[in-house]
């Protein structure tokens, strides 16, 4: 989703220095060890629906599985 809001906008002066030659693929950088050992903080809005609390958990356990740390 980065990758597509990313770039030039002729509506956005802040773009019109952006290199045309500049790519914005950052999945390309995305490893399957990239959140190892990494402690990352969780907007946790939504837990108080029962269907919010699974999703995060969810998302905690494959963070974890991943090699990441969820911190408070």
């Amino acid at each position: 989703m980065l990758s597509a809001i990313s770039g030039f906008d002729p509506k956005d002066k802040a773009t019109y220095n952006i290199p045309s030659t500049m790519t914005f693929n950052f999945a390309d950088d995305l490893s399957l060890d990239g959140l190892k050992n990494k402690r990352l903080g969780l907007l946790v809005s939504g837990q108080e629906y029962e269907i919010g609390q699974k999703l995060l958990d969810k998302i905690k356990n494959t963070i974890a599985a991943l090699g990441g740390e969820v911190v408070d």
